[in-house]
């Protein structure tokens, strides 16, 4: 089963269908890609995410204005290089024994505190509820830290359309929850969708028991590799979160943009766009 990343898989077609966006599945020269279109009072604008830089010959067939969110690079002449690579977290998921033996010490001391403590954990299939609390909370959440990223109802359409591929965990104290955790599985891989922790979870560890029960959830069922998302280097504690677990990082390609208009100039770009602003994979 060939690993693609979430937005170029076809479980992110179902859900994206589901909720109405204009997302179509195109062939590419020998790949077939997700792309989201839109009309703007400016024309046509196609975003093509997390894909393999295309040729400038392959994106004639679409027209209009394409921003690309390259999964690799560099760019192949003919494309703007707008934004610098942005990096992720990745785990390679492996047995529960190996992949504990490859956390960080403090991660580690912080989990095996979080699994003597009082916490109560439970994971099942995440409900096709648009109003679930979790989803509710990472949209407060999202306009309170000023964030942008998939809406939740992402993730309640993936539990829709995508049976059993959208997974909720979470942490309980005294039968109430102070933290919860989805994860989409798509193929062999999975990404770490969302998170909510209310202060009490946080002193108690609570994100670091759920993340390590995905982790071992995720490789149980055969998954290859969890995405944990971008690193944002503004962010260290999210980062020192992310890399306690093991993961590597991953350099994305840039963000590229072409348009008929641009093919006969000369301003492809390879990675070298340091002191540009990372872009939003989205």
């Amino acid at each position: 089963m060939t690993q693609l990343p979430l937005q170029q898989s076809p479980e992110f077609h179902n859900a994206a269908r589901a909720l109405g966006w204009p997302v179509m599945r195109r062939v590419l020269g020998a790949r077939e890609v997700n792309l989201i279109g839109r009309t703007t009072p400016f024309g046509r604008v196609t975003l093509l995410s997390r894909a393999d830089p295309p040729l400038p010959e392959e994106l004639r067939t679409i027209g209009g204005l394409i921003l690309v969110n390259a999964e690799t690079g560099p760019c192949h002449p003919g494309l703007m290089a707008l934004r610098a690579p942005r990096q992720h977290a990745l785990v390679e998921l492996a047995p529960k024994g190996a992949m504990r033996a490859g956390l960080r010490q403090k991660w580690r001391n912080r989990l095996s505190a979080a699994e003597r403590s009082r916490l109560s954990t439970t994971h099942g299939a995440l409900p096709p509820n648009p109003d679930h609390w979790l989803l509710k909370a990472e949209a407060a959440q999202a306009r309170r830290l000023r964030y942008a990223g998939w809406p939740p109802a992402l993730s309640s359409a993936w539990a829709k359309v995508n049976r059993g591929e959208a997974r909720l965990f979470e942490a309980q104290l005294g039968g109430r929850p102070i933290a919860g955790l989805v994860l989409l599985r798509h193929g062999p891989s999975a990404t770490y969708q969302m998170s909510v922790t209310t202060p009490e979870g946080q002193r108690m560890n609570a994100m670091t028991l759920l993340l390590w029960r995905a982790m071992c959830w995720a490789s149980k069922v055969g998954c290859h590799d969890l995405d944990l998302g971008h690193i944002d280097p503004a962010n260290a504690g999210l980062t020192r979160f992310k890399t306690g677990t093991g993961a590597r990082i991953r350099t994305l390609g840039p963000t590229l943009l072409w348009h008929r208009s641009l093919s006969a100039l000369p301003l492809g770009r390879s990675h070298d766009t340091r002191g540009q602003a990372a872009s939003p994979h989205v």
